[in-house]
Parts: structure tokens; C-alpha cells; sequence
């Protein structure tokens, strides 16, 4: 129930600060006086979006602070969940800055505007005028029906299912026309792949081949430079041959001196060295290719490698490479295409059949309460005042699915004859379509037993029996919870336990809005006023204590 709401520098409202009573509230005030006000303030802290222009001239910061004390057993798990401090009251705070900032708090705790609108939904509702406009929608009209049968765990769950339908289905879509694309590229694919698969890329030759073909280009010019360094080594007068003479000569010698025979062994080791040096010498020339059907082959793939370097913007053959492998990966997505289909086809059937189960279930239980329903609110009617109007929320049980199971749903209406029903939305005024909101409200009363409601003038368009009807089935609601209604019908207001007036009053240079709670004597002022205006009578003064009579 909300306790205390503080509200500062909020347009025309200064400050002020209520203290609030279980039960039923009504607030009234003349055209202007700030109702609206205290509406926008209340949808302020339920985490609204901010509008900086509320905030009053000449201040800096709007503040909108309010007190709860809730017994809703979900509330304190969700305060846990995001680490924030439980205490007995639940405190939510708005903060708008001249500079553009907007800031909300619950405990003191900073949080942000969808987590402030989450904690909100558990401590208050606000149901106004404008609301009436959804009536005719079909998420509204599931809603009644749905509350009224204690169906909303069973709708979650189906929509939990339906929604892992829907992602299974559309993966499966996505996938198949990806596969589709793709099946369209396959023969561009494999064009590519067989392409660079016929230069060889994988032959461990492919990496020697610019080695290879300077070899063969360069081939007469290096056997003529390979001779020239045998002779130079192995001639008439080559080094092995002087070499040779210094060995000998060492050799007489080596067993006078330690040092000589040091030397004469390092020239034994340069006479082996050119000996195998010479050998090496003679492998190589043997091995160079001087075959010109080779070399031109070699140019050839030398050129085709070129060409697919500057085809696939690559530099070396590691990156072409690389090219092959994502076309050989592209071609064996091909393949998988048609496992991953199935596996998501059979996901999409099974979660479809599971989806439909449920939505089975929750038609079934909509139809056996659905003539209980509309008994109910039909009674309801009545006691407000349209004795010969007649709801029928119908249902057709449809083959295709969506949010909320199978059903189509529709609330037809007429005021006055039951036998020509018609779409609510097409027959029903102002006033009937507030007393129809009220009598749905009415019959979801115990699923709001936690949560203070606040109605902004669901009366419009009512007055007189009527209007005192609906002030006795708000007061009946809020026996054991809390309502609010910001009304202009005297009927309704008098019915409150308390009873909170908003006017204006000029500071200086400037008009506020003000807020008293009023005794019981200013109340039948306030009700006569609402009678006759500001020139009170005796027959209005008589009226207001004709209403306040139990």
C-alpha cells in the first residue's frame, strides 16, 4: 500500500507531502488544480519516460519520492536478485535535473528505469479514462479471461514453449534460405576450388617451384661457373694440386716438431675438404636440369600462380592456401546443410507439437470459465446501474498459433438488447465502457490484493445513482488493499475513507497547487461545491450528507 508520496518542484506543485490510508482514497479538485499533477507524478516513480519540462521554474530538480508497504512475496526475491537491501517499507525515488539527468533509486539504491518499472508493477497500478481505448485489444480481453481463471502460470509456461518454437522455427527458415544462397554459389564455388586444386597446391614441390625455374633459366650460366670453380680447385695449377705439394712437403718434416706436425695436419684436413669439395662440386653440375620442355612448364604453372595471386589478392602460395582451404570449408557446408536442416526441422515439429498441447490446455480451461465470466461481469453491470446490458466475451478456437495459444477472442456488447451484439469498441459509450472497466477490475480484485490501484477519472461520463454505485463497488474493492480515485463525481467521492483535495493557491508572484486532507465537515463543502459550484446551496449541502450516509 502506498504510505507517503513527496512530491517537489513538480510543476505547479512547490511541495507537499501525503500521508496515505488504507482502504479508499478519493481526490478531487477543481479543472486545473493539479490532479493531472499528482497522476504524472505517479507515473514518474512507476518508471515512466522523463519530461524535464515538469520540472517548476526556477528550480533545479524535481524529486518524487514514495513509501510502500507491500506483502507480495515476490517483491523481496526480486530486491535480492539484484542486490538491494529489504526492509519492512520499499522506497522509490525519481530525480529530474534542469541539466538533462534522470535518476531513480529504490532503498536508496540507484537502479535503472526497466528495473524501477519491474519493482513498480508489484507495488501499484494506475487504470484512467485514456485506458478505456484498450478494452477492445485483444491482449486485454486475454487478460480477463485468463485472470479470472487463474490461468497466468499456464500462459507463461506456453509462452516460455512458444518462444523456443518460434526460435527453432525461424533458425530452420534462416538456415534453409541460407542453403538456398548458397546452392545458387556452388558451381562459382567449385569453379574456384578445382581451379586452384589443378595448380598443385598441396604437392610439396608447389613451395620450390620459383627455386626450380631459376635454376633451369640460369642453368648454361651456372654448369659454365661450376667448371670454371673445379678447375680453379683441381687444375694443373689449382689449389688441390698446391695443396698436394705442401701436404708432402710437411709430412717429411712433422716428426721434428710438435708445431710442424699441428700444421701438417691442418693441411691434410683442407686436402680432404677440397677432395669433397670437388665431389659436391660434380653432384651439383650433374643435377642441374638443362631441359628447355621442363622449363616451360615450370613458366607456365609459375604464370597461373601469378595469375590466382592477383585473382585472390594474395602475395605468396601459404595465402592461396588459405583461399583453398575456406572454398573446400564453403563446399563441405554444402554438405552439412542438409544434417543441420533435419536437426532443426525435427526440433521445429517436436516444439510445435509440445507448443500445441499446451495451447490445447489453455483453450479448454478458457471455454469452461468463459460463461462464468461473462455471468459475472454481467452481474456486475447491473449493480451499476445498465440492468439491460449484456457482455459476451466469445472465443474461436483457430488452427494457427500465437502469443496466447489458439484462441481468437473478441468482447461483443449492447447496453440495452442482449440479442444484437456487437465489438465493444463499435456500441459503447464513455460512461459504459468506464463502468465495464470497473466491473473488470472488480472481478480481478483478489489478484490485486497486493497492489495499490489508482483509477484517474474511470467515472468520466457518469453521475447521479450511477456514480454512487461505482464509489460503493471502489470502496468494496479496496477492503482489504488500497484505491485511489481521482474523480470529479461527487457519487465516488463521498464513498472514500479519506478524502484529499488539490487546489490552487497564488505565493507571491507565482500560483501552486496544494493538497489537505479534509474532516469530514470540509468534505460535505467539497461535495456540495461539486454540487453547485462556489456558490453553495442548501439543497447541494443537503445532497453531499444524503451521500455521505452509510
Amino acid at each position: 500500500m502506498l504510505k507517503e508520496l513527496y512530491i517537489q518542484n513538480y510543476a505547479l506543485i512547490a511541495e507537499t507531502r501525503l500521508n496515505l490510508v488504507d482502504g479508499f482514497i478519493s481526490v478531487t479538485g477543481e479543472s486545473g488544480a493539479g490532479k493531472t499533477l499528482m497522476l504524472g507524478a505517479l507515473n514518474l516513480i512507476s518508471g515512466a519516460r522523463a519530461d524535464f519540462d515538469v520540472i517548476s521554474r526556477g528550480e533545479d530538480k524535481t524529486v518524487v519520492e514514495a513509501s510502500f508497504v507491500s506483502s507480495s512475496p515476490e517483491l523481496p526475491i526480486l530486491l535480492e536478485e539484484n542486490s538491494l537491501d529489504v526492509y519492512e517499507q520499499v522506497i522509490i525515488r525519481r530525480e529530474l535535473t534542469r541539466a538533462g539527468r534522470s535518476r531513480a533509486f529504490v532503498n536508496d539504491s540507484p537502479v535503472s528505469l526497466s528495473f524501477l518499472r519491474e519493482v513498480s508493477e508489484h507495488l501499484f497500478q494506475i487504470h484512467g479514462q485514456h485506458e478505456n481505448q484498450i478494452i477492445s485489444k485483444s491482449r486485454f480481453q486475454f487478460e480477463q479471461i485468463d485472470g479470472f481463471v487463474n490461468l497466468q502460470l499456464e500462459l507463461k509456461e506456453f509462452q516460455i514453449a512458444y518462444k523456443n518454437h518460434l526460435s527453432y522455427k525461424h533458425e530452420y527458415e534462416s538456415l534453409l534460405e541460407a542453403a538456398a544462397q548458397v546452392k545458387k554459389d556452388l558451381d562459382y564455388f567449385q569453379f574456384q576450388f578445382d581451379e586452384l586444386m589443378a595448380i598443385g597446391l598441396e604437392d610439396s614441390q608447389i613451395s620450390t617451384i620459383e627455386n626450380d625455374y631459376n635454376l633451369l633459366e640460369h642453368s648454361e650460366e651456372i654448369l659454365e661457373s661450376l667448371k670454371n670453380a673445379r678447375n680453379g680447385l683441381y687444375g694443373d695449377s689449382g689449389s688441390h694440386a698446391q695443396i698436394d705439394q705442401v701436404k708432402r712437403v710437411l709430412s717429411s718434416i712433422d716428426t721434428y716438431s710438435p708445431e710442424i706436425k699441428s700444421v701438417a695436419d691442418r693441411i691434410e684436413s683442407i686436402h680432404i675438404e677440397l677432395s669433397d669439395l670437388e665431389k659436391d662440386i660434380e653432384r651439383i653440375a650433374d643435377s642441374v636440369d638443362v631441359d628447355p620442355q621442363k622449363k616451360r612448364l615450370l613458366e607456365e604453372k609459375l604464370d597461373e600462380l601469378n595469375k590466382q595471386y592477383a585473382k585472390h589478392s594474395v602475395s605468396n602460395i601459404e595465402e592461396l592456401k588459405l583461399v583453398l582451404a575456406d572454398y573446400e570449408l564453403k563446399l563441405s557446408s554444402i554438405d552439412s546443410f542438409g544434417e543441420e536442416l533435419e536437426r532443426l526441422q525435427d526440433l521445429t515439429s517436436t516444439t510445435e507439437k509440445q507448443v500445441r498441447k499446451l495451447a490445447l490446455s489453455l483453450s479448454e480451461a478458457r471455454s469452461e470459465g468463459l460463461q462464468r465470466f461473462n455471468k459475472t461481469v454481467n452481474n456486475l453491470l447491473e449493480g451499476l446501474g445498465m440492468p439491460k446490458a449484456h457482455l459476451k466475451l466469445e472465443l474461436r478456437r483457430k488452427d494457427s498459433l500465437n502469443q496466447f495459444g489458439i484462441d481468437e477472442i473478441e468482447i461483443l456488447f449492447n447496453a440495452n438488447d442482449a440479442q444484437f451484439l456487437k465489438p465493444i469498441s463499435d456500441v459503447a459509450s464513455g460512461g459504459e465502457i468506464s463502468r465495464l472497466m470497473l466491473a473488470l477490475k472488480a472481478i480481478h480484485s483478489e489478484n490485486n490484493l497486493n497492489l495499490s490501484m489508482i483509477f484517474d477519472e474511470i467515472d468520466t461520463g457518469v453521475s447521479g445513482e450511477v456514480a454512487k454505485r461505482m464509489g460503493k463497488l471502489m470502496r468494496q474493492l479496496s477492503a482489504n488493499g488500497q484505491i485511489i480515485a481521482i474523480t470529479h463525481s461527487p457519487g465516488v467521492a463521498a464513498q472514500g475513507i479519506d478524502h484529499i483535495k488539490i487546489y490552487k493557491e497564488e505565493q507571491g508572484d507565482q500560483v501552486v497547487s496544494k493538497f489537505v486532507t479534509l474532516s469530514e465537515e470540509e468534505r460535505l463543502i467539497e461535495l456540495a461545491t461539486m454540487f453547485s459550484g462556489n456558490q453553495i446551496t442548501k439543497a447541494a449541502l443537503e445532497s453531499a450528507r444524503s451521500l455521505r450516509k452509510p
